[in-house]
């Protein structure tokens, strides 16, 4: 859907236009929660005291500013199907900061998981070990920039999790949102001076894939991971991720066109083994 909009758009004005349209999602939420409850005082004043608001600014300037700006720069440089297959380091990432911040403890099938999926990533960036030399030069520097975006993600889980006693999963993610988000227009009409997005190109296609990106694949799916945060631990949670990767690849394959050389493929094997080996005990126990 990202590269349906960058047909028309610069990747930062593709990434502006998803999370402006999930903010109005947001907003129609928000609104309708307040009507019901009538008490949004409380909450705001809440939000607004420290340490909540700290980490809701870092939450919104990691994963609603520097993440798109990673993201979207990246995708204009690479393939939908590269980018899906990436996404599956995002868990590995999680595991690696919930153990940093949360002190949850990480296993060896972790770390032997991460080491397969950076080799991987290397496959599917084309650095290939027959011709080294040469793979160097055609090493995809939009892979390099999707990955930086990917901590940048796992972010968004451990200070859910830390929040999740304390706010509502819709309060979270509409503050973090909200903030990451006026920065990140001040960064693109201010500071980089793009203009404002000719919606007049919008067509019936890329408003579909609007809604898909913003209300229904942000909004909906962020409120919906912070609310499965407060039960579940961050790498249990980011096993689901296993699924983005397959549907990805299949998707660019049928709907785009794209395709994988053999190294690539390899790689897009390497990690998705990765995923296995870090979910094979929850499966097992999942069994029992």
């Amino acid at each position: 859907m990202g590269k349906i909009l960058l047909q028309d758009y610069s990747p930062f004005q593709t990434a502006w236009l998803r999370y402006g349209a999930a903010w109005l999602g947001v907003l129609l939420i928000a609104i309708v929660h307040m009507a019901r409850k009538k008490q949004s005082g409380p909450v705001i004043r809440k939000v607004l005291s420290r340490p909540h608001i700290l980490w809701i600014f870092l939450m919104g300037i990691i994963t609603f500013f520097a993440s798109p700006y990673f993201q979207y720069t990246g995708l204009a440089r690479s393939t939908a199907t590269e980018n899906a297959i990436i996404v599956a380091l995002e868990p590995l990432f999680a595991v690696v900061l919930a153990r940093v911040f949360l002190g949850e403890r990480m296993a060896w099938r972790q770390l032997l998981a991460f080491q397969f999926a950076v080799v991987g990533f290397c496959f599917l960036s084309n650095l290939r070990p027959d011709k080294v030399s040469e793979s160097l030069s055609l090493f995809n520097m939009g892979n390099i920039l999707m990955m930086l975006a990917l901590p940048a993600e796992a972010m968004y889980s451990i200070i859910s999790r830390r929040l999740a006693e304390e706010f509502s999963p819709i309060t979270i993610f509409g503050f973090a949102l909200s903030l990451g988000y006026f920065f990140f227009s001040m960064y693109l009409f201010a500071i980089r001076q793009e203009s404002f997005p000719n919606l007049s190109l919008l067509n019936s296609k890329s408003m579909l894939a609007l809604l898909w990106m913003g209300p229904l694949g942000t909004t909906i799916t962020y409120a919906y991971w912070t609310y499965a945060l407060q039960s579940a631990p961050v790498a249990f949670v980011s096993l689901t991720l296993f699924v983005q990767p397959i549907q990805g690849a299949l998707v660019g394959y049928f709907y785009l066109g794209e395709r994988l050389n053999i190294w690539q493929a390899a790689g897009a094997l390497l990690i998705l083994t990765a995923l296995t080996i870090q979910s094979f005990p929850y499966f097992r126990k999942a069994k029992t």
